[in-house]
């Protein structure tokens, strides 16, 4: 199983599914650990939903680093499908915090796509270790895919909150 494409694509998941670019937090931001009550009686600020925003997905953001580490193009598939599960659930537990943030009007539609372009991700990132010499290409072309639809959800959740373009 050639993994490069699938090693590409982890360099381009990394800075699509959370963001890329970190951002110093204000101590009274909510993070994913202590995420936004929805019914909140006060709308959170851009710059607070841009805070939590990059708290809650700094966790895959680290997988996605720690992936990229352990993956070569001489990796074994079953190396692969190992490092590949600490990131599909990595970006559950975004998923999850992001969920769970007040976000506001057309932000909080726009990340609700970034959860579903994640959560498509997940999948693929469970599915690396049943692939074989058969489903490989069509795997990457999917990934691929997948990849470029989450770099489009981020990019615009990225716009709405007045966060820079990501790397």
């Amino acid at each position: 199983m050639s993994l490069k494409t699938l090693g590409v694509a982890a360099l381009l998941i990394s800075t699509a599914a959370c963001g890329g670019a970190s951002s110093k937090t204000a101590s009274t931001a909510p993070t994913a650990a202590e995420p936004v009550a929805s019914a909140s009686p006060a709308a959170l600020s851009q710059k607070q939903q841009a805070d939590a925003y990059l708290a809650a997905v700094a966790p895959a953001n680290s997988a996605l680093s720690a992936y990229k580490t352990k993956i070569t193009d001489n990796s074994t598939q079953a190396e692969v499908a190992a490092a590949s599960a600490p990131v599909a659930d990595a970006i559950e537990q975004v998923d999850n915090a992001l969920a769970r943030i007040a976000f506001t009007g057309q932000t909080a539609i726009d990340v609700r796509a970034v959860i579903a372009t994640a959560g498509v991700l997940v999948g693929d990132f469970r599915s690396v270790g049943s692939q074989n010499a058969f489903s490989v290409s069509k795997f990457d072309a999917t990934l691929s895919r997948d990849v470029g639809a989450a770099n489009a959800a981020v990019a615009i959740v990225r716009a709405d909150l007045g966060l820079p373009p990501k790397n």
